[in-house]
C-alpha cells in the first residue's frame, strides 16, 4: 500500500490544499456550554431514550421563575432572588482545540506536518477532491427514511473524515444486512454499508444503541427530521422528490450569515430540543466510559458524541476522567442553501479526529465545572467505569421492569412490620 507521506505530496499545491488553508483561515468557531446535572436516573436500568436528566442552569432558571410569579412568592420567602442567577461557563474553540496545529495548517498546508496529523489531513483533502460526487450522492436524503439517510451520511460524509473510513451502522434496522449497497442512487456509486452490534452500556445502568459507531469511539444518532414551523410551508412529496439538498426548514435562513437573528432561528428550528439532549447526553457519558473502559489511551480527553439530522449536528462531548460535560452552543448546519458548508465539514472533521486536535486534560488549565455525574450515581460509578460495548441487551420486558418486580418480590418476603415509635 502506497505511504500516506507520498499520497499526501500529490496535494502540494492543490485546488484542495489551498481550499483548506482558507477555510481555516476563515472558520467561524465553535463554542461549547460547560454543563453540571442536577438530578438523573443514570443508577437504574434504562434505555438512553427513557433517561431522566436535570441539568442544574435549567433547575435555577426554573425555580428563579417560580420566585418571580407572585402567585408563589410567599412559598420562596427564605430564597433570595439573587443568589438564583445561573453560573455559565463556556469552552472557547480556542481553548478546546490546539490552535498551533490550526495555524500550522493554515499557513503550510501539507508541508512540514508532523507524522502523526498526515492520517487525518490526507482524509480531508480526498474528501475536497471528491466533494462534488459526495455532495450529489447526499442530496437524495429528501424523501428517505431514517435507516437511509443513516447509510447516506455514513458513506458519503462521516466514514470519508476518518482514517481507514472505520465505521459500523447498527444492524438491528429492519431490512439491514450486513452488508448493503448505499441507497444513495448517485450512478457512480458502488459503495456498501458496514453493519453490526453498536450497543452501548450495562443493562444494571444506563444503555442502548447509536446508529453508527465511528473509529470504535465516536457514537452517532440519526435523528428525525424536526416539523416545519406553523410558518413554514410543508412541502408535498412531489416537491420533496424534486428539491436537492437540505430541508425546506433550512432554505429559509442562510447558515452563513454571520449575524444572532440566524442563529436564535436555527435554535428554534432545529434539533436542540430537551428530550434530544437527555437522551444525547446518556448516550455522551456512557459511550464515554465505554470507550475509555476498551481504550485507557483515551484517558483525559472529551470524547464526542454526536447527533444529526440531515440538516444538522449537534455535539456532546465528555471526559470520563475529569467528570466534564459539554455541549456545542448551537446546532451545526451543514447545508449553505444547496451546498455543504464548509465550515461544518472542517469542524466536524476535527471533532471526528479529537486525539489530533483537542487538547487533554482541559480541566488541569481552566476553570471547569465537573458534570456532578461521579457523584450522582455514587455506588454506581463502578459499573460505568467497567461498562463495554457490542453487547447485545435482551429480555422480554425492560430491565427497570425486572428490577421492579424483584423489589416486590423481595419486600413481600422480607419487609417488616413498622415499629411504634417511643414517646
Amino acid at each position: 500500500m502506497e505511504d500516506v507521506s507520498n499520497m499526501l505530496k500529490r496535494f502540494e499545491g492543490s485546488e484542495e490544499e489551498a481550499m483548506l488553508k482558507k477555510c481555516l483561515h476563515l472558520l467561524d468557531p465553535l463554542n461549547f456550554l460547560n454543563f453540571v446535572i442536577k438530578s438523573c436516573n443514570a443508577f437504574t436500568p434504562v434505555s438512553f431514550s427513557s433517561a431522566d436528566i436535570v441539568l442544574k442552569p435549567l433547575y435555577d432558571e426554573h425555580l428563579r421563575g417560580s420566585i418571580q410569579n407572585r402567585t408563589f412568592c410567599h412559598q420562596f420567602e427564605e430564597v433570595e432572588l439573587e443568589e438564583l442567577v445561573p453560573r455559565y461557563t463556556k469552552v472557547t474553540f480556542h481553548q478546546l482545540f490546539n490552535m498551533d496545529i490550526v495555524k500550522e495548517l493554515s499557513t503550510n498546508g501539507v508541508r512540514g506536518l508532523k507524522e502523526e496529523y498526515k492520517p487525518a489531513l490526507l482524509t480531508i483533502l480526498t474528501y475536497l477532491r471528491n466533494l462534488e460526487f459526495h455532495m450529489e450522492a447526499m442530496s437524495c436524503m429528501g424523501g428517505l427514511d431514517e435507516t437511509e439517510v443513516t447509510a447516506i451520511m455514513v458513506v458519503h460524509f462521516l466514514s470519508q473524515l476518518i482514517p481507514g473510513k472505520d465505521y459500523v451502522t447498527d444492524n438491528r434496522s429492519s431490512g439491514v444486512s450486513q452488508t448493503q449497497k448505499c441507497p444513495c442512487q448517485h450512478k457512480n456509486c458502488k459503495e456498501t454499508v458496514k453493519s453490526g452490534c453498536t450497543a452501548i452500556g450495562s443493562s444494571p445502568v444506563w444503555h442502548g444503541y447509536a446508529d453508527i459507531l465511528l473509529s470504535q469511539k465516536i457514537a452517532v444518532s440519526v435523528l428525525p427530521k424536526p416539523p416545519t414551523s406553523d410558518k413554514e410551508k410543508t412541502p408535498s412529496k412531489e416537491d420533496t422528490d424534486n428539491v436537492e439538498g437540505p430541508s425546506a426548514s433550512k432554505r429559509v435562513c442562510k447558515p452563513d450569515q454571520d449575524s444572532e437573528e440566524v442563529k436564535d432561528t436555527l435554535v428554534e428550528t432545529a434539533i436542540m430540543d430537551c428530550s434530544v439532549s437527555k437522551q444525547m447526553i446518556a448516550q455522551a457519558i456512557t459511550n464515554a466510559f465505554a470507550r475509555l473502559n476498551a481504550n485507557p489511551e483515551l484517558s483525559g480527553w472529551l470524547i464526542p458524541t454526536l447527533a444529526c439530522t440531515r440538516d444538522d449536528f449537534l455535539v456532546f462531548l465528555y471526559d470520563p476522567k475529569n467528570d466534564v460535560l459539554l455541549q456545542c452552543e448551537i446546532e451545526i448546519p451543514i447545508w449553505v442553501e444547496n451546498t455543504l458548508s464548509m465550515n461544518a465539514v472542517i469542524q466536524i472533521w476535527m471533532l471526528l479526529n479529537f486525539t489530533f486536535f483537542m487538547n487533554k486534560n482541559l480541566a488541569d488549565d481552566y476553570e471547569i465545572e465537573k458534570s456532578n455525574f461521579h457523584d450522582l450515581v455514587d455506588k454506581m460509578l463502578p459499573l460505568y467505569r467497567s461498562t463495554s460495548c457490542h453487547k447485545f441487551f435482551t429480555g422480554d420486558c425492560s430491565p427497570i421492569e425486572e428490577t421492579y418486580k424483584r423489589m416486590l418480590r423481595t419486600c413481600r418476603l422480607w419487609a417488616k412490620e413498622a415499629p411504634q415509635k417511643k414517646n
